[in-house]
């Protein structure tokens, strides 16, 4: 099996069908499940990485080709990307195995009259690899964000803009290395107990486990090739769920009997979490907008054995008349722009807008306005995205509290004691704003609100 080859197809059929790069990586390793670990790692991280560089990539590229990228067939493009991304971030992979695997991957696709163009230009770039310019750090801060951790110019100028140069920095920094794997421990509010026997039992299977700092029930996991091969979780005794998520069902508070709806749920984790939370009792309503989704979450349910979770299809979009002032708790976690798990989910810089930035916007308002009734007076709506987009965040706080008449929920006291050292105090003590490279978490932001 050549592993450069399969890489090629995926990075060439996500580019043809605009496929997610996750879905794409995980079919493959799924077809060819029989591939040693380390050969199955060396695809992942080979696809993966070259995606998510391609911009860097393209930068190297132009300042040696007469062609630019953009004008070469995608076949030569990628092929000369996974080049310069071996060739700067994969150590282990000899000069001469670089370009010798491109010629011969050219010439395996029937484009052998590019063979010497690519030989050529990847050895060119080998040679003089430490005398390649990027932009001026101070002169041209954006431009320097933008090559230096491959993100569009215009998420590049939005950091910079928001968070300036040294904070912007180290987010980006923190999203471009190799991101952990975050689990929560399910039915640990029930039995207690569980969290250290699932630390056992993922040790004696040769997994690597470390306590998540802030959340009692969430581990980090090393040394796992597929998650949903390891036993626990087969059993339901782990689900995959990064700590800002986790943090945001838990700030949510819903208590014992409450009667919880989950607005864009699958899928499912929240709704999960929140139904650990009262410990079997009580209701979760888990709403999403399609079967396929639903599935998403029902499939999570019967893993788990989760009693206290309801599914329903609805689009959050619609207002439900029959049920105003119904709910003690309702989790609003919106579609967004995903800025803030750019490590995880590569394709995002290249699929997300400026226009769709608005478009989403809009769209979130929408969702409110729709379900603000739902809240019982005294009622809690609980508001999280996963990006760092502050027009989806804190701008949109302040309008839930003007336009929607919700007062915010101090929540400072909470996340200090959660978060402990690495809680970063803020003007505003009812959201806050969690950034990768301060906090141990995917950014993620989170505001709460009551119902007078």
């Amino acid at each position: 099996m050549n592993l450069r080859e399969l890489a090629l197809d995926s990075l060439l059929e996500i580019e043809k069908e605009g496929l997610r790069l996750n879905t794409v990586v995980h079919g493959t390793l799924d077809k060819y499940s029989y591939l040693p670990k380390q050969e199955r790692a060396f695809y992942s991280r080979l696809t993966k990485g070259c995606l998510e560089w391609q911009i860097f990539e393209d930068y190297v590229i132009d300042q040696f080709s007469k062609i630019k990228v953009k004008k070469m067939k995608p076949l030569i493009r990628w092929v000369l990307r996974m080049g310069v991304y071996q060739a700067y971030f994969m150590d282990s992979v000899p000069e001469s195995a670089i370009c010798n695997e491109a010629v011969n991957l050219t010439r395996a696709k029937g484009q052998d009259r590019f063979s010497g163009f690519v030989n050529g230009l990847l050895r060119n770039i080998l040679r003089h690899i430490s005398e390649i310019s990027f932009p001026d750090k101070k002169e041209a801060p954006v431009d320097y964000l933008s090559v230096t951790y491959s993100v569009p110019l215009w998420i590049a100028g939005r950091f910079y803009k928001s968070y300036g140069l040294e904070k912007a920095e180290n987010i980006l920094l923190a999203m471009s290395q190799e991101q952990v794997l975050s689990v929560r421990v399910v039915h640990a509010y029930e039995n207690p107990k569980e969290l250290e026997e699932v630390r056992k039992d993922l040790e004696k299977e040769g997994v690597k486990v470390s306590q998540n700092p802030y959340v009692k029930e969430g581990f980090y996991l090393d040394g796992v090739d597929r998650v949903d091969q390891l036993k626990v979780f087969l059993e339901g005794r782990i689900t995959v769920q990064d700590t800002g998520a986790m943090l945001a069902s838990i700030l949510a508070s819903p208590k014992e009997n409450d009667l919880v709806i989950d607005l864009c749920a699958a899928p499912g984790g929240k709704s999960l979490h929140m139904a650990d939370q009262m410990k079997g009792t009580g209701t979760v309503i888990a709403r999403d907008v399609s079967e396929h989704k639903l599935d998403l979450i029902r499939e999570n349910l019967d893993r788990t054995g989760i009693q206290n979770v309801t599914v329903e299809l609805h689009d959050a979009t619609w207002e439900d008349e029959k049920k105003k002032a119904w709910a003690d708790v309702v989790m609003a976690d919106l579609p967004c722009s995903g800025l803030g798990v750019l490590g995880k989910k590569q394709e995002i810089r290249y699929k997300m807008t400026k226009e769709k930035v608005e478009e989403i916007v809009a769209l979130q308002k929408e969702i409110l306005r729709a379900n603000v009734d739902l809240l019982k007076p005294g009622g809690c709506l609980l508001y999280s995205t996963c990006t760092i987009s502050p027009k989806e965040n804190e701008k949109m706080a302040a309008w839930i509290q003007k336009e929607l008449g919700l007062f915010g929920v101090a929540i400072d006291q909470q996340l200090k004691e959660l978060l402990k050292k690495d809680y970063q105090a803020q003007k505003e003590n009812y959201y806050y704003q969690f950034l990768p490279g301060y906090q141990k978490s995917d950014g993620f932001f989170v505001a709460k609100f009551r119902k007078n």
